[in-house]
């Protein structure tokens, strides 16, 4: 069932395609016209494009580490070569001649910044696009200058990398020359404390302390050396500090507020909290717990994890203050100033407990005796320079290495190429886009329109809409007859439309081989197969309106009947406008309205005889009723023998064999009458017996009441429909005029259907071979 309506429809949208085909081929050039001239007129534009990784990014100096979110590093830079100043750079990056192929607006002024006017351009046509789920980025610029787009996207992949090194460098350099500056400082203590501890022991001749004494300058040795490492970071965190503060002062004043300076309760809880953790840990460490111990771990871990949520709410606070102006640079040094301030915290607390711790054990050492705290306090200061100084050489080579370190978190995969094809227009995309909106319009203007069209145009239509089945296609003569008709000998003397008109309806004799008289030797057989000349002997051909081709239709198919060996008779009984006669070359009287007179006559007089005469006024009344009898008697025998002589009369021959006809006969104001009163099935029952097939034309179904009284006379009817005429309504009024009538409607002729496709050039080549 679904196989079948999916059939249907099918078939229904190639119909309408097939029907509509100019429509929806103008459709597709309306749409397709400004697309080529768009695609030709357009200038090209090319891109090409370079792809960088960003690798993870860390800090060389182990000690001034700060964390950094993979994604925002991410993200800040994917904005970054979205800002004004990183286009800056790529165009001063760039070679003259390459900037002077950026050009330059065609109309103005004399204050015009050039440079300006560049650098916007440049940042309209670069793009940079994220590879999803990986750290690549496309790198992309658009231009109509092949060579510029390869040129300036390269100059962006480049600009990028020296920007991240720069600031690379610039962090580094900063810890590198405040580590030199300390080691200086702790050389030189560290050579005075060793001359005096020299110097001392000459004078006084000792060399120790007791072993209570040792312990406690151990002790107080440690956390003097602890002290000056946490005061060495905080100065490098401090130098660091000043100078991303001094970076976002020239970019922005007051942008991110200092961590020691936001009041809100949640960031005292933590700052508290952090300094308490501190302490415990210094606390640890001055008893001598090692960095491994789980007490020390577990503090580490907690302080860590303080510093990390510190952070984040700070930099929360700080991007809602950066949020109306997003500048990715400015992004990147908030959140390293928000980490150096926490680090920063953190080392003040530990700086300050070890302070104390300090304080606490110069206090025990100044109850030994003089002589010994001196050494003791010349021991340690020496002690801890010596350690400062060794540490701080260990750091500056790092801090060396670090910054002589090309490594960069940015590599670049690919480096653009010279574009080979442009991206705009997409010529072949844009046509295909064309041709599937052409399409499109063109097939919803054409379903539109076949909605909207109730005619009735091809035998499908017909056997939809009626419900009947149509027995027979006519092709239209003028596609296959070639103007034949104009040489047949039949009419060397009139070569006019009444002509043309005699051909068409005897083309099945004149030019049997034809496609034409092929189609109506077809319909013959169809009617066979229903039982025309066995079952039914009388059919009778009507159609809508006039111009159907009813006439020439039954002309030839009574041709077709004859030439199968079917005595025929073609009766014309349209008789308002009848054609046939002039087909043959006969004149119209003496005909069927002849034979309709003389039987209606006769039927009166046989109804209403004279039985005696008005004027015998002498009593001998017998005599003339006997008279009137023999007289009446007399008028009917010639009635009938007129009668009879008027059918011969009116029973032709054509000239073709087997096929007789009978005329309309002559003109009559009201032959309605004469038809309905009962004559017309006499005539048609005198011929029966004499012929196999009875042909009556008639006129048309919905001008007049003639036919819808003859089809319920004859055995059979057939419609003749013409295409494109008639809307659904006209022709199922039609139908349910002949079923009212009690007509036996057996099929729908559809006459004069135009040809086309596939099935044409079958006719036509049939039509050449014959």
């Amino acid at each position: 069932m679904q196989g079948n309506d999916s059939q249907e429809i099918f078939s229904l949208l190639l119909r309408i395609v097939k029907r509509r085909k100019w429509l929806i081929l103008a459709s597709l050039l309306a749409l397709m016209t400004p697309i080529v001239i768009y695609n030709e007129i357009t200038p090209p534009v090319y891109e090409a494009s370079t792809m960088l990784v960003f690798e993870e990014f860390s800090n060389p100096v182990d000690n001034f580490d700060y964390e950094v979110s993979k994604e925002v590093f991410f993200n800040n830079q994917i904005e970054e070569i979205k800002s004004y100043s990183f286009n800056k750079d790529i165009l001063l990056s760039l070679p003259k001649d390459v900037v002077q192929r950026l050009g330059m607006p065609e109309e103005g002024s004399t204050l015009f910044d050039t440079t300006e006017y560049r650098v916007l351009k440049i940042q309209k046509a670069l793009s940079a696009t994220p590879i999803k789920g990986s750290n690549i980025v496309r790198i992309g610029y658009q231009s109509k200058d092949k060579e510029l787009c390869k040129f300036i996207a390269n100059a962006a992949a480049d600009a990028l990398k020296n920007r991240n090194a720069e600031l690379k460098r610039e962090g580094v350099g900063g810890v590198r020359r405040y580590i030199e500056e300390q080691v200086q400082q702790y050389k030189s203590q560290l050579d005075e404390s060793e001359m005096a501890l020299r110097e001392f022991k000459e004078a006084n001749n000792i060399t120790s302390v007791d072993q209570e004494g040792e312990e406690l300058q151990r002790r107080l040795t440690e956390a003097e050396i602890s002290y000056n490492s946490v005061r060495t970071q905080r100065g490098a965190l401090e130098k660091r500090l000043s100078g991303l503060n001094e970076q976002l002062t020239s970019q922005k004043k007051d942008l991110v507020p200092a961590i020691t300076d936001i009041g809100s309760p949640w960031a005292q809880r933590l700052r508290e909290r952090l300094i308490d953790l501190n302490t415990q840990y210094m606390e640890l460490k001055a008893q001598g717990y090692p960095d491994d111990h789980p007490k020390m771990r577990d503090l580490s871990s907690n302080i860590n994890k303080v510093k990390t949520e510190l952070k984040e709410k700070a930099l929360k606070i700080a991007q809602g203050e950066v949020g109306a102006n997003p500048i990715t640079q400015i992004e990147k040094l908030i959140e390293e100033t928000i980490s150096l301030q926490i680090e920063l915290e953190s080392l003040k607390a530990q700086e300050r407990e070890l302070n104390s711790f300090i304080q606490g054990y110069q206090t025990q050492l100044g109850t030994l005796p003089t002589k010994e705290f001196t050494l003791a306090k010349l021991n340690r200061d020496r002690d801890v320079s010596r350690k400062i100084y060794l540490m701080l050489l260990e750091r500056l080579e790092e801090a060396k290495i670090s910054e002589a370190d090309q490594n960069q978190n940015i590599r670049i995969i690919d480096r653009a190429q010279i574009p080979k094809e442009p991206i705009s227009p997409q010529k072949k995309l844009n046509l295909a886009v064309g041709i599937l909106l052409g399409l499109m319009v063109g097939g919803a203007l054409a379903f539109f329109l076949e909605m909207r069209n109730t005619t009735v145009d091809t035998p499908e239509d017909v056997e939809r809409i009626a419900k009947v089945s149509v027995i027979g296609t006519i092709p239209n003569i003028n596609t296959f007859s070639k103007g034949k008709f104009k040489q047949n000998t039949l009419f060397q003397n009139e070569r006019d439309q009444k002509n043309e008109r005699i051909y068409r309806a005897l083309i099945s004799n004149l030019e049997p081989n034809t496609v034409i008289a092929e189609s109506y030797r077809m319909l013959r057989s169809n009617l066979q197969f229903l039982g025309v000349g066995k079952q039914y002997k009388t059919v009778l051909a009507t159609s809508l309106g006039p111009g159907d081709g009813k006439t020439t239709t039954l002309s030839n198919l009574a041709i077709s009947f004859a030439a199968f060996g079917h005595k025929t008779l073609l009766i014309d009984a349209d008789l308002r406008i009848p054609q046939i006669h002039n087909f043959f070359g006969m004149e119209r009287e003496r005909g069927v309205t002849d034979l309709l007179q003389s039987l209606n006559e006769l039927d009166e007089f046989v109804a209403n005889p004279v039985h005696r005469h008005e004027s015998s006024s002498n009593g001998s009344t017998g005599n003339s009723i006997d008279a009137l009898k023999r007289k009446n008697q007399q008028t009917q025998e010639e009635k009938l023998f007129d009668l009879q002589a008027l059918f011969q009369d009116a029973n032709r021959t054509t000239g073709i064999k087997n096929l007789n006809f009978m005329p309309s006969g002559k003109k009559m104001d009201y032959p309605k009458e004469f038809v309905s009163t009962g004559p017309m099935p006499i005539i048609l029952q005198k011929f029966q017996h004499r012929f196999n097939v009875i042909l009556v034309d008639s006129a048309p179904l919905l001008l007049v009441d003639d036919t819808l009284m003859m089809s319920s006379i004859v055995d059979a009817v057939i419609l003749v429909v013409h295409p494109n005429k008639y809307d659904h309504e006209m022709l199922l009024k039609a139908k349910k005029m002949l079923e009212q009538a009690n007509a036996n409607l057996i099929g729908l002729v559809f006459n004069n259907l135009e040809v086309q496709g596939q099935y044409k050039k079958y006719y036509s080549e049939y039509a050449e071979r014959v």
